[in-house]
């Protein structure tokens, strides 16, 4: 409850610079805007690397993980990982080549299903726990009044509700980008904290409060869940769901990346000039990009 309210002051920033600002430089250009170039250049350059990491986690590593935990037998195969992260870094790659309305699309659809199969599941989770249900989560006493610990819970939702603000790098190719952005912003808040904020509280009171404690312990406890509650439809249904929104994540996030890379090659002196050009170059700038994949997956593998 905490973390979506933390969440929507950030936001806020967002909200209010997006209507004065439009451009695809996003939090670069809003940090130049007020404190000046050199500001602006730093603050771009250190949110490429941070989405850039992110990215390469999250979107790539993470929907590994995520195979392995359906497929444990496969884990033991070496280095299979590597085949296996390669799906979600050419599907974005070829989403976001294609262009901006392309990738939007199939990102805005697939929320969509996302957002309704988790709303739809949490509340079937939600009527067959039945006098299962209790206010209690709401409340510190299941952690013994430990608020490190909710402080703790609070730094992973911080983080699970964030992504709605990656919108405002589409400043320059909006119609109306300081009216629909603001909105985008908010649609984008609400279509997160709904179906998250309901799975929160049913999969807390389906795994039990008694039972919590192996909750952290457990592999994916969501995915158990929706099997036990939904059986082998609802259960494989949310593993493709939680499989594409590390799809979608990469799409979004690398929508960002590239609007980013020509932002600072177009209107600062850190990068070459040459990144600002479209289409004609856009072969070689993904291949220079894939490469740099590349490179950040040696230094995974042999960090000395």
């Amino acid at each position: 409850m905490l973390a979506p309210l933390i969440v929507l002051l950030w936001l806020n920033t967002n909200y209010q610079f997006s209507g004065k600002i439009s451009s695809s430089g996003g939090y670069s250009a809003f940090s130049r805007a007020g404190l000046g170039k050199t500001a602006g250049d730093l603050t771009g350059w250190l949110f490429f690397f941070n989405e850039f990491l992110t990215y390469t986690g999250f979107a790539l590593l993470s929907f590994a993980a995520f195979i392995f935990l359906i497929s444990p037998k496969i884990s033991s195969i070496t280095y299979i990982w590597i085949p296996i992260m390669l799906i979600p870094l050419i599907f974005t790659t070829v989403f976001v080549y294609r262009g901006v309305r392309v990738s939007l699309n199939y990102a805005v659809y697939t929320g969509i299903i996302e957002t309704l199969v988790l709303t739809i599941g949490a509340i079937i989770i939600i009527i067959k726990v039945g006098a299962g249900n209790t206010l209690t989560v709401f409340t510190a006493k299941p952690v013994g009044n430990d608020f490190s610990i909710i402080g703790l819970g609070l730094l992973f939702g911080l983080y699970s509700y964030g992504g709605s603000g990656s919108v405002i790098a589409l400043g320059e190719e909006s119609r109306e980008p300081k009216r629909l952005i603001k909105k985008a912003i908010l649609y984008g808040w609400l279509i997160v904290v709904i179906p998250l904020a309901l799975n929160a509280y049913a999969l807390t009171v389906g795994w039990g409060l008694n039972n919590i404690s192996s909750f952290g312990s457990s592999p994916d406890p969501g995915l158990i869940e929706y099997f036990t509650f939904l059986g082998p439809f609802g259960g494989w249904l949310f593993a493709a769901i939680v499989l594409n929104s590390f799809l979608d994540f990469g799409i979004a996030i690398n929508n960002s990346l590239t609007r980013m890379l020509y932002y600072l090659s177009r209107d600062s002196n850190i990068l070459p000039s040459y990144l600002s050009e479209t289409h004609k170059n856009m072969v070689r700038l993904i291949r220079q990009y894939l490469q740099l994949q590349f490179f950040h997956l040696l230094l995974h593998l042999f960090p000395d």
